[in-house]
């Protein structure tokens, strides 16, 4: 039977087995002896109904083969995740802007779902096992997906932020001017940073602009509204 291994030794105890698939219908186990006398183990290939006994040094040949295959798996795992994570930050950086409209987010899910469907179907041609690239793509799909929504929602929060907390940088810039005799060149000189705006992978979305030491305009907006302050006037919004 196929499931059926042994080992024969002439010393030592086995302190484990180690299985590997040397061709079709081919399994390997070889004893792991804890002596010096490792060498001289053999190890039965059972392939069908015929057994055959592999010498020590005819068998270790075989073990680099198997360790860069190791090897070989463990780059292309690497390489998934790497891509996968580079993809993740993609789609959550464009998540965040605010400028995208409701019907430019529908059409950029329809055309990376179109993507994903067309790259599963040529993978399952390709490659082998069939279901591999398929579910690869499909992974890669809800990955994106997943980034575009953390990345909506880093927008959502840092707008919505902005509304409830813009006052607060009005005041951060009255208590830099105070204590400098003017106000600051950009929201980076603020002791603590500017109090609300922050996303994750895109610059805060309030804008300052200095008009002189004594004047300056706060600014953030959407693709729908836009909110304004000066020195000496709230937030106001603007369609």
């Amino acid at each position: 039977m196929l499931s059926t291994f042994g080992v024969f030794k002439e010393f030592g105890q086995a302190d484990g087995y180690y299985r590997a698939q040397q061709q079709p219908n081919t399994h390997v186990r070889q004893s792991q002896c804890r002596n010096q006398y490792k060498t001289r183990c053999s190890t039965i290939i059972v392939k069908a109904d015929q057994t055959t006994v592999l010498p020590p040094s005819e068998f270790l040949m075989t073990q680099p083969k198997m360790k860069a295959n190791s090897t070989r798996t463990v780059g292309k795992a690497a390489l998934y995740s790497a891509f996968a994570s580079c993809l993740f930050v993609s789609a959550m950086w464009f998540g965040e802007d605010l400028f995208i409209t409701i019907e430019t987010y529908l059409f950029v899910q329809l055309a990376v779902a179109s993507i994903v469907l067309a790259a599963g179907s040529i993978g399952a041609v390709v490659f082998r096992p069939r279901w591999r690239a398929p579910s690869i793509a499909l992974l890669y799909w809800m990955i994106c997906l997943a980034g575009m929504s953390v990345g909506g929602k880093s927008k959502t929060a840092a707008f919505n932020d902005c509304v409830s907390h813009g006052e607060a940088v009005r005041v951060q810039l009255s208590t830099y001017r105070s204590e400098h005799g003017s106000f600051p060149t950009s929201l980076a000189d603020l002791e603590q940073g500017p109090a609300c705006g922050k996303r994750w992978t895109r610059q805060p979305i309030l804008t300052y602009q200095r008009l002189s030491d004594s004047e300056y305009s706060l600014l953030f907006s959407d693709w729908l509204v836009v909110h304004q302050a000066t020195h000496n006037s709230q937030f106001q919004a603007f369609q």
